[in-house]
């Protein structure tokens, strides 16, 4: 079902939005984040809709720092195509460690992903009490599910396939 999402917060340097979806119950559905760096060679995996149904992908970290070495985000080695950017990707354990933002075009399976480190560093740039509120719900300190199976079952209900519309003047 459709549902319009309305972005509350919008950080332009990092491309990043944080939206508002009425129909969302954050008391019953949140993701584990990580506030911790991870290692290079880590095994993660993403789910993003690259077509109309969610897709999962793995890889690992390949390196610490992403494009022209920029600490903010980690550079991934993961099979990616357009639909991916704005995805989660999850370590093994079903923690969020960082959100997929841009690929290398000239090189196969290169992408970037913001470090989970910045959305905790975000938080403090939020402009009101009630949306921070609302961001450390959805990131509250859970138990993350066993398995991927799990992690995904867990993670489905909050991951979307946004489509930008402009709206004429």
């Amino acid at each position: 079902p459709r549902t319009q999402a309305i972005p509350i917060y919008v950080n332009r340097d990092l491309d990043l939005a944080l939206l508002y979806v009425s129909h969302l119950n954050l008391t019953s559905h949140s993701i584990p984040i990580l506030n911790q760096q991870v290692k290079l060679g880590n095994s993660i995996f993403t789910l993003g809709f690259p077509t109309s149904q969610l897709v999962y992908n793995e890889g690992y970290i390949s390196a610490i720092d992403g494009y022209n070495n920029d600490s903010a985000y980690y550079q991934v080695t993961i099979p990616l195509n357009p639909g991916n950017s704005g995805g989660p990707i999850f370590d093994n354990t079903g923690k969020l460690t960082g959100v997929i933002t841009s690929k290398n075009t000239s090189m196969e399976g290169v992408a970037f992903a913001l470090k989970s480190t910045m959305l905790y560093a975000l938080k403090d740039s939020l402009p009101s009490d009630s949306i921070k509120e609302v961001w450390i719900k959805a990131f509250k300190k859970i138990s993350p599910p066993k398995n991927k199976s799990q992690i995904i079952q867990k993670s489905q209900p909050l991951i979307f396939k946004i489509y930008v519309y402009q709206k004429s003047i």
